[in-house]
């Protein structure tokens, strides 16, 4: 296992990678200065359980920390196999606007990200899931989102 740390936010967003090189854990302190700076998906980037074609196979190539809240799409610990009709694009896009909300309102949130895969050393993950902390004590965790992506 290693960690990764993401240069743009001098330690501010942290992964945890598995021994098949697949990220299962992010860490961030999302601060206000974060949300403008998001990039997409880096096209060149694969990661496990990708087929090469997201339209075809309803994939996306999902942000542990999304883009809309400060999350880069060039580092390859920071891209998963998501299934994007459902996972990506409903899922998690909600939780993520929630996340924004709070970090415009009250200027920061603490924000995790947990991907399992069941088990497995390749493919992507099985589910999904996030949590995070205001700076006011409240605490938000949701069920775990499925990954329909995980058994194409």
């Amino acid at each position: 296992m290693r960690a990764d740390v993401d240069p743009s936010w001098g330690g501010r967003v942290q992964w945890r990678v598995d021994s098949s090189g697949r990220p299962y854990e992010m860490f961030a302190n999302i601060t206000r200065d974060m949300i403008p700076h998001g990039t997409p998906a880096a096209k060149n980037i694969e990661p496990a359980g990708w087929k090469g074609d997201g339209n075809k196979y309803d994939q996306a190539r999902a942000h542990l920390l999304g883009d809309q809240l400060g999350g880069s799409g060039k580092y390859d610990c920071n891209l998963f196999t998501a299934t994007q009709s459902f996972t990506n694009n409903s899922q998690m896009k909600s939780i993520e606007n929630q996340v924004r909300s709070v970090v415009e309102h009250d200027g920061s949130a603490q924000y995790e990200v947990y991907l399992d895969y069941g088990g497995t050393v390749s493919g992507a993950p099985t589910s999904v899931s996030i949590q995070y902390s205001t700076i006011h004590g409240q605490d938000f965790a949701f069920d775990p989102i499925p990954n329909p992506a995980a058994y194409q």
